[in-house]
Formats: C-alpha cells, sequence, structure tokens
C-alpha cells in the first residue's frame, strides 16, 4: 500500500542540504503523497515552488498563529496569488489556528486571523489545516461557530472528548510522532477511541521526531514509526493502517 504524508515541513530549511535526499527515503519507503505545510507567506513561496517541481508534493498555504503580526491584506492577495497558479497544487489552507502556549500576539488578535483566513478558505472551497496549542476548547468553539469547513487538526495532544467533538464536527485527527512517546497514553487513547475513517498520518518533520529516532531531525521517511504504533494500538495490519488513512487523506485533499 501506499502512505500519504499529510503534514511535513519540506520548506523548512532544516532540510536545505539534503532536500532531494529525503524525498528519495520517502518514496522508497513507499510515502506516495507529501502535503507541504507552510507557516508564513515565505515558507508558503517554498511550498508552492516545491509543489510545482516535485510531482508527489502537495502544497498548504497560510499563516501560523506565532506569525499573526504578518497578516495583512498584502500578504492575503499574494497568497492568493500562489493559490490562482495550478502549478502550485495548493490543496490547502494552512497552518493556521491558536497557539496561547508562546501567547506571541493576544488570544483575540489570534481569533481575528484566524477567522479571517477560515473565511478565506471556505470561499476557496479548501480544507484547513489547523494548529492548536494548548487552545483546544477556544478553536473547537471558534470552528462551531464558525460553521460548515472541512479540514484536520493537526498534532492532536488535547483529551479524547476535545478529539470526539472535533470529529463530530467533520474534522479530522492528525496523528504523529508524539503517538510514540511513553508519556503519550493520552494521544495513544485518541487512536483507540476515534473512528478509523478520520485518522491522518503526519510527521510534522523536522519537528516531533518518533521512537526510535527521537533526538535526530524527523523527515517523512520516519512516518512508518507512526503506521507501526497506529496498527498496534487498534490490533490490524500496518498496511490496513495505510490504505484507511489514504483514503482519508485523498478524499480531504485529493490524490
Amino acid at each position: 500500500m501506499a502512505i500519504y504524508e499529510t503534514h511535513c515541513h519540506l520548506n523548512h530549511e532544516r532540510f536545505a542540504d539534503d532536500f532531494d535526499q529525503s524525498i528519495q527515503r520517502a518514496l522508497d519507503e513507499n510515502i506516495r503523497r507529501l502535503l507541504v505545510v507552510s507557516y508564513d507567506l515565505e515558507s508558503s513561496r517554498r511550498a508552492a515552488n516545491l509543489s510545482q517541481s516535485y510531482e508527489p508534493l502537495r502544497s498548504a498555504i497560510g499563516v501560523h498563529p506565532e506569525d499573526a503580526g504578518q497578516w495583512s491584506d498584502e500578504t492575503r492577495d499574494q497568497l492568493l496569488a500562489l493559490h490562482s497558479n495550478p502549478s502550485s497544487k495548493v490543496v490547502a489552507w494552512g497552518e493556521i489556528g491558536l497557539d496561547y502556549h508562546w501567547r506571541t500576539f493576544t488570544d483575540e488578535f489570534q481569533k481575528s486571523v484566524f477567522t479571517e483566513q477560515l473565511k478565506l478558505a471556505r470561499s476557496l472551497n479548501l480544507p484547513v489545516v489547523i494548529h492548536c496549542r494548548e487552545a483546544y476548547d477556544d478553536t473547537l468553539d471558534l470552528l462551531e461557530s464558525f460553521g460548515s469547513i472541512a479540514g484536520v487538526v493537526h498534532c492532536f495532544t488535547g483529551t479524547v472528548e476535545q478529539a470526539q467533538r472535533a470529529v463530530s464536527l467533520g474534522f479530522h485527527i492528525g496523528v504523529g510522532g508524539v503517538v510514540t512517546y511513553k508519556n503519550a497514553q493520552d494521544v495513544r487513547s485518541i487512536v483507540e477511541q476515534i473512528p478509523l475513517n478520520r485518522i491522518l498520518l503526519e510527521t510534522d518533520s523536522p519537528f516531533l521526531t518518533p521512537q526510535p529516532w527521537r533526538g535526530k531531525r524527523n523527515e517523512p521517511a520516519y512516518i512508518l514509526a507512526v503506521v507501526e504504533k497506529v496498527a498496534e494500538l487498534l490490533a490490524i495490519p500496518p498496511e490496513d493502517v495505510e490504505a484507511a488513512t489514504w483514503d482519508n487523506a485523498a478524499a480531504l485533499f485529493g490524490s
């Protein structure tokens, strides 16, 4: 079976020295589609450019809450220009959301930028890639009040109840390397208690490296550890996890 890697930052500078090799290692592990997710205008440009040059890549563009100060009419227009180029293969808007850990910007300002980007994504009929850190209730409240929009809450580390609420709103749950960590029982419980048809596989590379490579730079090829852990938790073959999550991702982002 083929694997759909739904969240990687190959547009990050930490891949500058071995980008081609990282892609090849992913292909060697039968990863056939990779969504390169952005966090600001420049990373969105890089994601779009990479997607133009490499067939397996797709791009998500947008402004992360830690970079919310970059949001402006000019930024919006430049992102829209990227989206309007079919060769950029923009299939999602993100990552966008709320981050209450660093609180680089006020909660209300983050919410305003988040809401503007949600409106934009909906107008373009694009799914959204949601970043949420220590802000799950506010994020879910906002999504519930916003209305119908598809997407994924990436690197989900909230409670089982919050995950179930996200699923009830029509969202997918992004599962990455954290599920392999010894202290991540809550994440494993989420995997066990939400429907498989709502799970997406991701690495968030170069961050959140799974066991047994923790301490090294993460990369898409390491998604195999996530596949194996999800299969173990659900007591099904890894091939079934790959097939189901490919279908989930293809339905959301396209194949």
